[in-house]
């Protein structure tokens, strides 16, 4: 009696409560998540549009200046190769010439200057001192560490060196500098002549010889130098009106002597020569082909 009782009274109670529908089981939220997950390492692997791209790279850590690489490999040529080398060539040299203002500061200008010079392959002389510095076989210099009184930069000898505009920044200060010697200096330019004006008060001889880069805007600039008393300029062939610039340059600096400069050219005065005026026509034809094979 009393378990019937009891089964009644919970059929009754329990078929008024409201359970809620069962619509995911855990293995289906599962299936469901693994399922999301997988379709977006597909979206990854796959991308099906440009934004998509740029959104994977965002995403690992590639930035723009390697996109826009990308956009510049149909353009790449062994020609623009050799020109981005050698610009890498030219910024690289320019770095390693720059301006340290800390060696300046421990070292003073003239042995600042000197030590810059001698690691780059040039010699350098000093006041008073009969000795002339530069690097030896195990890369020792004998200048000193730090600054010492008596050591003033007399003379530079920086031929054949790679010496560029931006290495000139090592060389200020410079107030007992009399003698500068740039023979066959590849990069010496227009620009690092007019950078000689810095030593106008006490430069006394200077050789510009063999540096293919100067042209007479560079040369014409060497009139602020009014202590200079000797200039060589040798071995500048590409420089077509050499003597005119050396004509003016005595004219405004009369203390210089101008060295390997020749006033006089031979040449010139014998195609004058053999130039066959109108009055000088042959007569005949055989004349004529003699004139003109001995003109040849």
């Amino acid at each position: 009696m009393l378990s019937s009782r009891v089964a009644s009274f919970l059929r009754t109670n329990c078929a008024a409560l409201s359970w809620p529908a069962a619509t995911h089981t855990p293995q289906l939220q599962c299936r469901s998540h693994y399922k999301q997950q997988q379709d977006s390492e597909e979206k990854l692997e796959k991308p099906s549009s440009l934004t998509s791209l740029s959104e994977i790279f965002s995403k690992r850590s590639i930035g723009v200046d390697f996109l826009a690489r990308l956009h510049q490999l149909p353009h790449l040529t062994l020609d623009v190769l050799r020109e981005r080398r050698k610009l890498r060539i030219v910024e690289k040299r320019a770095y390693d010439q720059r301006y340290i203002p800390e060696r300046h500061g421990i070292l003073g200008p003239d042995l600042a200057a000197a030590v810059f010079l001698v690691h780059r392959g040039a010699s350098v002389k000093f006041i008073g001192k009969e000795q002339w510095y530069k690097k030896n076989e195990d890369d020792e210099t004998g200048l000193p560490v730090r600054h010492e009184e008596g050591w003033n930069l007399e003379v530079i000898d920086a031929s054949d060196t790679e010496l560029v505009y931006e290495g000139f920044d090592n060389l200020m200060h410079l107030y007992s500098l009399k003698a500068l010697r740039l023979c066959g200096c590849p990069y010496i330019d227009d620009w690092c002549v007019d950078r000689l004006s810095q030593f106008r008060d006490t430069l006394e001889h200077l050789d510009l010889s063999g540096c293919s880069q100067i042209t007479e805007r560079g040369l014409s600039s060497l009139y602020r130098l009014t202590s200079l008393k000797s200039l060589t300029l040798g071995y500048l062939p590409h420089i077509k009106n050499i003597n005119l610039v050396a004509v003016l340059l005595e004219e405004c600096l009369p203390q210089c002597e101008i060295r390997g400069v020749d006033y006089w050219k031979p040449e010139l005065a014998s195609k004058s020569t053999e130039q066959v005026t109108e009055f000088e026509k042959p007569s005949d034809a055989s004349a004529g082909l003699k004139d003109a094979g001995r003109t040849l």
